[in-house]
């Protein structure tokens, strides 16, 4: 990353001629001219205050990334002409392409796509930028029969619109809701293996471009996708164009009734899971990224074993922590509280073992405010009917209850995979949607601003990295605590926190990316979200708080 003010003599220069000129240690792949991402083309002016990323940046990684998907896109347009293509999801560090109407896409498909994908890339095509009026754009977009109804978004759309095309030939030409890479020949490492019914784009590693990520299968994360397109189907939602339409035609409060009942029902089928197999199961661990929900899932789940006739104990890892000052540090000096050392792993072991062979305990209670674990005398005992539910984010760390033997723990995976894109070209990532979440809870809840949430979100990341998401195919099920609905509903909460945040903050790009998102969502009042809803978690008013 390298800043300059603009000096007289550059004004006029494109930015991405600016940077040419320089002699960096990088190659950029992303600028910003005060503190806003722009195209690769913007002019700039005397004063302005410009940065460059490269590919290892975040932004920079991100620029790449779906320059890539509209690399393929284009490519399969001009291959592929027939059918609704997007690229949608992440499994296994690469992102997931397939027709939405079907369409299958072979071997042989993917040797040729391959092959374009290649020959444009070593052609060094320009990725060209047209700008456009709002209402021209919506034009464009309804006379090339848009299946994801993006003219729909009408005045959500900024008053110019970048569309871009490769190279001389505007056939194919899209809006992207940040920028793209300057040219194709940046986008040289990738692969494409099948995945049925679509494809893998392989992508490389952020800390080391020159290598591809490893392909390690996660059957788990297909079958949650291939639930989650089941909901949308039958709440007759594709994109967030068609959820903004129902809000509009006033089914917001049907949309949110169905999204809860159906998520309900799987939380449902999980538990008489456990209740059928009971006299197996002494422990069910519920791990998860952080903002994903796991306290209420926790907390829902032990109701439901309760109408089962059963008696479980509820147990929180947080509860475990060491006192503040013996948390141990990262290679910055900072508590690390994504590490698994944290917890007082023998503390912990001991209480469940303790409870596994019948023996009344008292458990700690972590108080956040002082930062200790305290006793508050509440102690708790299991009998045959009672499972313990244990919740935190090193749930499925093997290491925590490696006295347990495998068949007796049932361990669930709560995640926030987006159920809808914005639209075929613009997808929301999980970690955006659990930003979003936590940024509202932080608000409400812990007396944190939406920089301060914002700063500790790279070490919350690095910690899922390190800590949670490599153990994530050793859990039994996964549950998806997304809602179609909850961004349009959080929308109301975070957007005047996201304003808050000045240009000349280092967070400006992070809170604009987010706007961004949240620009396209209709709001929608949270008066109808049910009281044990795990956006509850975020929202507050929730009925199943302590």
């Amino acid at each position: 990353m390298r800043k300059f003010t603009i000096t007289k003599e550059y004004e006029g220069l494109s930015i991405f001629d600016f940077f040419n000129e320089k002699e960096l240690d990088f190659v950029p792949v992303a600028y910003s001219i005060n503190n806003n991402l722009v195209p690769h083309d913007t002019i700039i002016k005397e004063n302005d205050f410009v940065e460059s990323f490269s590919q290892t940046h975040k932004i920079g990684y991100s620029v790449y990334k779906e320059s890539l998907a509209f690399l393929l896109s284009y490519v399969i347009k001009t291959l592929m002409p027939k059918g609704n293509f997007e690229v949608s999801h992440t499994i296994s560090k690469s992102m997931y392409g397939l027709f939405r109407d079907g369409k299958l896409i072979t071997n042989n498909d993917i040797v040729k796509i391959k092959a374009r994908m290649k020959a444009l890339i070593k052609a060094d095509l320009p990725f060209k930028i047209r700008r456009v009026a709002r209402e021209e754009a919506i034009e464009i977009f309804k006379n090339i029969g848009n299946r994801d109804e993006k003219y729909k978004y009408g005045d959500k759309f900024p008053e110019e619109i970048p569309m871009y095309s490769i190279g001389d030939d505007i056939s194919y030409s899209d809006y992207y809701y940040e920028p793209l890479v300057p040219s194709t020949k940046y986008l040289e490492k990738f692969d494409l293996i099948p995945f049925m019914p679509g494809l893998l784009l392989r992508l490389a590693k952020r800390t080391n471009p020159s290598k591809l990520f490893a392909f390690t299968e996660q059957p788990k994360i297909f079958d949650m996708i291939a639930e989650t397109n089941r909901i949308t189907n039958i709440l007759e939602l594709s994109y967030m164009t068609s959820l903004n339409r129902q809000i509009i035609e006033g089914r917001g409060k049907e949309i949110i009734l169905i999204g809860e009942a159906l998520q309900e029902q799987k939380l449902a089928e999980i538990a008489s899971h456990i209740s059928l197999n009971s006299y197996k199961y002494q422990i069910v661990m519920i791990s998860g990224p952080s903002s994903s929900g796991k306290t209420t899932f926790s907390k829902k789940l032990k109701v439901a074993l309760m109408a089962h006739g059963h008696k479980p104990i509820l147990m929180s890892l947080d509860d475990f922590y060491f006192n503040r000052d013996n948390t141990p540090l990262d290679e910055d000096g900072n508590p690390d509280f994504e590490n698994v050392h944290a917890l007082d792993i023998e503390l912990f072991q001991d209480i469940l073992t303790r409870l596994i062979n019948g023996e009344e305990v008292e458990p700690p209670v972590f108080n956040f405010n002082t930062g200790l674990r305290e006793y508050n005398g509440k102690k708790i005992k299991k009998d045959r009917k009672s499972t313990i539910i244990i919740e935190g984010i090193h749930g499925m760390n093997p290491i925590l209850t490696n006295k347990v033997p495998r068949h007796m723990k049932y361990i669930v995976y709560v995640t926030a995979l987006t159920p809808l894109n914005l639209d075929s070209s613009n997808h929301i990532k999980t970690s955006e949607a659990r930003i979003i979440r936590r940024m509202v809870r932080d608000d409400r809840f812990r007396s944190l601003n939406i920089e301060k949430t914002l700063s500790l979100w790279p070490n919350v990341r690095k910690g899922e990295e390190n800590n949670i998401f490599k153990y994530q195919e050793l859990a039994d099920i996964y549950f998806n605590s997304s809602l179609p609905h909850e961004l349009n509903v959080l929308k109301v909460y975070a957007e005047p926190l996201l304003k808050k945040v000045d240009q000349d903050s280092k967070y400006y790009i992070d809170a604009q990316h987010l706007l961004n998102i949240l620009r396209y969502c209709e709001p929608l009042d949270a008066k109808w979200v049910p009281s044990n809803s795990i956006l509850r978690e975020f929202i507050g008013q929730g009925g199943l708080d302590d």
